[in-house]
């Protein structure tokens, strides 16, 4: 199989130059559960791994953490440093290359990677989350969300085998994406003691259907 990571890159890129994934606003979800689990004191550093177009990232920083960012688009990079240069706000955006987190070890206090690792198939997530793992310190928190059966991308989409997809998603045709079972979280975060949530909503023809990951690094 083509590397999921390399074939998406490249949607992705097309999706960020023609502006169709600009959410200005954060997602409800990060927001409550961000509220509960994340104190400024003791989790002041945070990196949102796969920032996009940037609400969650501008949300947090809003509330006072020191934010960094990570993305596989450029132009992403680009459109989010044009953003937060206007609004006078500070933050380190960096690009992810060869599959590496451009910062030391044990670096975060938090990584937030929202609505962006189903975008894997079972290697890669395992590279990725090993990445995040190594950057994020002892006591340190992780965030995350997988797909979940019958949400949008899972039902406009081509099975592959072991819950991997190929996405028919007008804009996204051809990405790779995961979508899990709840006990098959336990096999994408090996060795983690997760807590696991669930987030949704179906109206009209759009179906949102996400599991929600946090685990405190040992």
């Amino acid at each position: 199989m083509v590397d999921p990571r390399q074939k998406n890159i490249s949607i992705w890129e097309d999706i960020y130059n023609s502006h169709e994934s600009n959410l200005s606003y954060p997602d409800e979800n990060l927001v409550r559960i961000s509220h509960r689990l994340f104190q400024k004191e003791t989790h002041a550093k945070i990196l949102d791994y796969g920032f996009g177009s940037g609400s969650n990232l501008i949300h947090l920083a809003q509330k006072g953490f020191e934010l960094h960012g990570v993305e596989i688009s450029e132009t992403a990079i680009r459109n989010l440093k044009d953003k937060l240069s206007k609004m006078d706000m500070p933050a380190h955006l960096h690009s992810i290359r060869d599959k590496k987190i451009p910062y030391e070890d044990q670096f975060f206090d938090v990584v937030v990677a929202w609505q962006v690792l189903y975008y894997n198939d079972w290697s890669s997530l395992e590279m990725a989350i090993k990445e995040i793992d190594r950057i994020l310190r002892p006591g340190g928190i992780f965030l995350g969300t997988m797909g979940a059966i019958g949400d949008f991308s899972h039902r406009h989409s081509n099975p592959l085998g072991d819950s991997i997809f190929e996405s028919t998603v007008p804009g996204q045709e051809g990405a790779i994406v995961m979508i899990v079972e709840q006990d098959q979280l336990y096999r994408c975060f090996k060795n983690k003691n997760i807590t696991i949530g669930k987030f949704g909503f179906e109206y009209d023809d759009r179906q949102s259907h996400h599991w929600v990951i946090s685990y405190v690094k040992e």
